[in-house]
């Protein structure tokens, strides 16, 4: 057994396998719920030559144990997430942009595949090694994934972008009144019509501008704004962003970008 896993919930436990690493298994389906996710998963981690590429960044599932009714996945054990990284004096701007780059990489694919994740705030994002260049130069860049799809919609390639809409909340409408995730303002009014490919663009920007605007590189700053812009035609696509960001990133030197952050 893994001696140290945070459980987060009751559908999420630790193992060691008999190849000696460690694994993550999480109850994908159930008693009838839960075969969307499931179903998104497999295509996610399958889909030849896409989980093969660089810019994939999802977490695969490498195994499938049915009991009864219930379908539990297992995934490689990652083990920090992108919270933990920003949340952190050992990290540097470097290190988090470089994690920022890959995690829009992710969203940049799924929207691709016409796939949006709505809940797409940085504790979905997992990472398999902490830099911490602030303690001393790492050369190492963490490979980010993106996980948990449970909440996310899939549209037919065909389906015209004037009805790529939802009109319910990310979670079942059972327990909307649950919902505790900030909003933006279209998810406040009824009734609830909304682009979830730009609810995606919320939500990483939120946690962008509550954890990684206060950088003291106003250029860096600045960009993350417009991402929570009120009306969801101002939000840029996550390739938007991605390009900007990476043409940031050519013309710094990382020596300036080799500091600490300035909210801790």
């Amino acid at each position: 057994m893994v001696m140290m896993f945070s459980v987060s919930s009751g559908f999420l436990h630790a193992v060691r396998g008999k190849d000696n690493k460690d694994y993550i298994v999480r109850v994908m389906a159930s008693g009838g719920e839960g075969h969307n996710h499931l179903r998104l998963v497999r295509r996610l981690s399958s889909a030849f030559p896409d989980n093969t590429l660089s810019n994939t960044h999802i977490l695969p599932m490498v195994l499938e144990v049915q009991f009864q009714d219930i379908t539990f996945g297992f995934f490689p054990k990652a083990q920090y997430s992108l919270i933990d990284a920003v949340t952190t004096r050992e990290n540097t701007v470097e290190d988090v942009v470089h994690m920022i780059l890959q995690a829009l990489e992710a969203v940049v694919y799924i929207h691709g595949k016409d796939i949006a994740h709505r809940d797409l705030f940085f504790g979905n994002f997992v990472i398999d090694l902490d830099p911490g260049s602030m303690e001393g130069r790492c050369w190492m860049r963490p490979r980010i994934y993106m996980i948990d799809f449970e909440t996310a919609v899939e549209f037919p390639p065909d389906t015209p972008l004037e009805n790529r809409f939802c009109n319910d909340f990310p979670i079942p409408a059972h327990a909307a009144h649950l919902y505790r995730r900030p909003k933006p303002d279209e998810l406040t009014h009824e009734p609830l019509l909304y682009c979830p490919f730009r609810l995606d663009i919320w939500q990483f920007g939120y946690d962008l501008v509550k954890y990684f605007s206060t950088t003291a590189v106003p250029e860096l700053d600045s960009l993350w704004p417009r991402l929570m812009a009120t009306n969801p035609q101002e939000r840029p696509t996550a390739q938007k962003v991605l390009d900007e960001l990476g043409a940031f990133v050519r013309r710094t030197p990382p020596d300036q970008l080799h500091v600490p952050f300035t909210n801790f």
